[in-house]
């Protein structure tokens, strides 16, 4: 399963700890520009994996900057 990323809510968490979003694709152990596509929106869904990074590398909870992205038929 995929999530969805509350951009604007790990924007705030990223500026709050005066991270760039390079820095923290960096702290988060993912490419130079995840983060930078992430918050411009090119990026739908966001792996688990990959959120979990994000928000360990914030110290912030999974569900606190991503939700689930569940198909509606």
């Amino acid at each position: 399963m995929m999530l969805l990323a509350d951009v604007d809510r790990i924007r705030e968490e990223r500026i709050k700890k005066n991270l760039s979003c390079r820095k923290l694709s960096l702290l988060a152990d993912l490419p130079d520009n995840a983060l930078s596509r992430i918050e411009a929106r090119e990026c739908k869904t966001v792996h688990p994996l990959r959120a979990a990074a994000i928000a360990k590398a914030l110290g912030k909870p999974v569900e606190d900057l991503f939700y689930s992205a569940k198909k509606v038929i």
